[in-house]
């Protein structure tokens, strides 16, 4: 399993995840912002969470094993990879994710 990391950020800490679990293939995260009042750009970014505005969270990660190399059966040529080993360290607010 992964290293769990619990910062939250959206160009600087902005909170923490009070739970990072793993469900099936999926990364799930229970995210608590700071707390509305902590500044005029929380207050902004709690009002665009709530407002689903922004609605997503991209995570960085680094690599703790290699990579499955997915191929286009085709071709041959190498098209992704499955990452089979990471160790989490951000997650992110963001309006688009990377690989959605």
């Amino acid at each position: 399993m992964a290293s769990l990391s619990k910062a939250i950020t959206f160009f600087h800490p902005v909170g923490i995840s009070t739970r990072t679990w793993i469900a099936g293939t999926k990364l799930m995260i229970r995210i608590k912002l700071a707390d509305e009042g902590t500044s005029p750009f929380i207050d902004t970014l709690r009002k665009l969470v709530d407002q689903k505005i922004i609605r997503a969270v991209s995570v960085g990660f680094l690599p703790t094993a290699e990579p499955n190399y997915l191929r286009d059966p085709k071709t041959e040529r190498i098209t992704g990879y499955e990452f089979v080993g990471q160790e989490l360290l951000e997650n992110s607010l963001v309006t688009v994710p990377a690989n959605p």
